[in-house]
Formats: structure tokens, sequence, C-alpha cells
């Protein structure tokens, strides 16, 4: 799940930490590709965006030119 913040460069992306470390490379390309597609302001439905980033592939060299951190959140 990716959330625009108030700063239009700043996203926060969530996803969950007990997944395999493959697969949180996966939905964290995932949720890039919505942000890259400016996604936000669509009026498609939610499923036809889905789809549209799904068919989609973004390179790991493109992910070299984004500047991003993380840290894990432990919700009880």
């Amino acid at each position: 799940m990716s959330e625009e913040c108030e700063d239009i460069d700043t996203h926060n992306i969530y996803i969950n930490k007990n997944l395999p470390h493959d697969r949180m490379r996966e939905e964290i390309k995932h949720e890039l590709m919505h942000i890259i597609n400016d996604d936000f302001y669509l009026d498609h439905h939610v499923n036809l965006v889905e789809q549209m980033v799904r068919r989609t592939c973004i390179d790991d060299a493109e992910l070299e030119a984004i500047d991003f951190y993380h840290h894990y959140v432990s919700v009880l």
C-alpha cells in the first residue's frame, strides 16, 4: 500500500515485514509503479489500475535512480 504525503515528492510504502526478501522487493516495485504512474489521480476503477500496474514492469536499474529509505514499524 502506498500513500501520498503533503510533500509532493514524498510517499510512504507499507509492506509486511514478514514476507520473504524477494517478495518484499516485488511489493516495493509494484507500489513504486503506482507512484511513477501517478495513479493517485486516475479516475479509473481500482481493479483496472491494478491490472495496468501488474502488466507493467520496472527494471532494477530504474530503481537505482529513486532516492528512498526504509525502516521497520512494529504494529501491536
